[in-house]
């Protein structure tokens, strides 16, 4: 009786043994499976802000870089308008000043006609006055008098005629070279403006690229925000699977050794009970089966006749 109780003893402490240290790793297991879910989430959203971070950090640098891009190719358009105005201005004016040089060569020509022209006159004045003195006509009435006087008429009308014509000359010529000027100040314009519009344009097409990129970097931050949100959410989903796994394992460890040292006793104690024995002498006295160790009916019977102490 002594041997056999020994040895249920210990086949229940082993049973038990068994059983606790299958169900405790299996606790282990769970709590293992939890705790490396939450820091593989854990990394998977540090990682995942990291990257949308440095994906916004990204289309920053780039954005500014565009704006930089575009501010230096509107300098540089604007700059070269400014340039080729100035080119444009520096040739009108040169074409101004080369038709104004006609004006003193104008004026030069003027002055030498009337030099001639007096020439003329003055030597068909002499040869008069010689014909006239030759007839003994006197020189200073009469017929002489009137000759030399249209003579002299005729050359004021003649010179008259020259400066004007050279007046009419010279303001040709300035109207030819205000105009040189004027289109050279339009066309500079022009280009000067021109300059201004494909510099705004370059602002523009600048603004609206870092724009595009600033989009496209938030957007890509907030997919990879969505896409990390989500893995870690699978990762925490897969680590409380495997915990409640890990759980209804080590719960089942506890249950199966309940039961089997519930059987192991009930077994022992249905071949070794002395009816009649007060319960103390039962080596299995105060232990607690369940209804799982109804199997065995007699036994069942026999240890319920001792009442709550022995069975609940």
């Amino acid at each position: 009786m002594v041997v056999g109780a020994a040895m249920l003893a210990v086949t229940v402490a082993s049973a038990i043994y068994q059983g606790m240290s299958s169900a405790s790793a299996a606790k282990a297991q769970a709590r293992q499976a939890a705790d490396w879910a939450a820091y593989n989430a854990a990394m998977a959203r540090s990682v995942g802000e990291r990257n949308a971070k440095a994906s916004i950090a990204f289309a920053t640098f780039n954005a500014g870089l565009q704006r930089m891009g575009a501010t230096a190719e509107a300098a540089a358009l604007q700059a070269r308008a400014k340039y080729n105005a100035g080119i444009r201005l520096q040739i009108a004016e040169y074409n101004a000043k080369q038709i104004e040089q006609e004006v003193p060569l104008i004026w030069d020509q003027a002055e030498l006609d009337t030099f001639n022209l007096g020439q003329q006159i003055d030597a068909i004045s002499g040869a008069n006055r010689a014909a006239y003195g030759a007839s003994g006509v006197a020189l200073d009435i009469g017929t002489p008098v009137d000759v030399e006087t249209d003579i002299r008429t005729q050359e004021a009308l003649e010179a008259f005629v020259v400066r004007h014509n050279a007046q009419i000359a010279t303001a040709r010529i300035v109207d030819a070279a205000a105009k040189s000027r004027w289109e050279g100040q339009v066309e500079a314009a022009t280009i000067l403006h021109e300059g201004t519009v494909q510099g705004s344009l370059a602002m523009v097409r600048g603004n609206l690229g870092a724009m595009g990129t600033l989009m496209q970097g938030y957007y890509d931050a907030s997919v990879g925000r969505y896409n990390t949100a989500a893995k870690a959410s699978g990762i925490e989903f897969q680590g409380s699977y495997q915990q409640n796994y890990y759980d209804d394992l080590a719960t089942k460890y506890y249950v199966d050794t309940a039961f089997n040292v519930g059987q192991t006793a009930v077994q022992w104690y249905a071949k070794n009970y002395t009816p009649g024995s007060p319960p103390e002498n039962n080596p299995i006295y105060g232990y607690k089966p369940s209804a799982l160790y109804a199997q065995n009916p007699a036994a069942y019977r026999a240890i319920s006749g001792y009442g709550s102490s022995v069975l609940q």
